[in-house]
């Protein structure tokens, strides 16, 4: 068989020295954006969806450079009688499993479940299937909105508190328009650290971002920073874990409120 298109998907489950890895695709949003389309099984937590794409567009790639056997005697000859990566995808109506052998000349040994013949696979698709570990798939996004859905964000920033609204392209504080979807995407593009050692904590709050929508649910959905030391702020998302930003990131951000709201 073959891998059909890799929207059809609905499973991956991949197992590797790191551990078993079962992501699952949802067909609707678990989170406040859609940006969040393959979960852990069972979970409504995050994950790094690059990733996972990452690792789909290998699959999507998936081609036997040449077949080295067509009839093994012995699969242990090519690795495969303890495989270091058996990957499973599934779609609605079917199922594909594969698995990676021992390196061989130019690639890695590998086998297709129910046939008997013994393929080259190019090293780079097994070495990256042979890596993914649980601390990959942390998801490390800050913010990922979609700002068609938002109506208005109220900003608390140094003892101040700024409605900016938004309609269609248009960002405005009272009746004059500002320059915010700049600032907005770099929320959208901020990298966090995952530091969940800090739930239990209370830190100086430095910025307060709440997101109005005009959404059903996830709404509102309100962003926090808050202080830690020179180095790092706090970051928190919702009821979500906390996480590490760095603290020139945040300054930055606070900056460029600032200016905005000074206008």
């Amino acid at each position: 068989g073959k891998l059909p298109d890799m929207t059809q998907l609905t499973h991956i489950t991949l197992e590797n020295q790191n551990g078993v890895f079962t992501l699952e695709k949802s067909a609707q949003s678990k989170t406040y954006s859609d940006h969040y389309v393959w979960f852990k099984q069972g979970s409504d937590a995050m994950v790094s969806q690059d990733v996972v794409l990452g690792i789909l567009a290998y699959l999507e790639d998936l081609d036997w450079l040449k077949c080295l056997d067509s009839n093994p005697e012995n699969l242990a000859d090519y690795g495969l009688d303890a495989p270091s990566v058996r990957c499973t995808v599934q779609w609605d109506g079917g199922n594909y499993t594969f698995y990676v052998g021992s390196k061989a000349d130019q690639g890695y040994n590998a086998a297709v479940e129910g046939e008997s013949r013994v393929y080259l696979l190019d090293v780079t698709t097994a070495q990256v299937l042979e890596a993914l570990s649980e601390d990959m798939l942390v998801c490390t996004d800050v913010l990922k909105m979609d700002w068609s859905t938002v109506t208005s964000v109220d900003v608390e920033l140094d003892g101040q508190k700024i409605t900016i609204n938004h309609l269609d392209d248009t960002w405005s504080i009272g009746s004059k328009d500002v320059a915010a979807k700049t600032v907005m995407d770099t929320i959208n593009a901020m990298v966090a650290t995952p530091g969940a050692e800090l739930t239990d904590q209370n830190y100086a709050e430095e910025l307060k971002l709440v997101f109005n929508r005009n959404t059903e649910s996830y709404n509102p959905v309100v962003l926090t920073f808050y202080r830690l030391d020179g180095t790092n702020c706090v970051m928190r998302l919702d009821d979500n874990a906390p996480a590490l930003v760095l603290r020139e990131d945040v300054v930055a951000l606070k900056e460029a409120f600032n200016t905005m709201i000074l206008g």
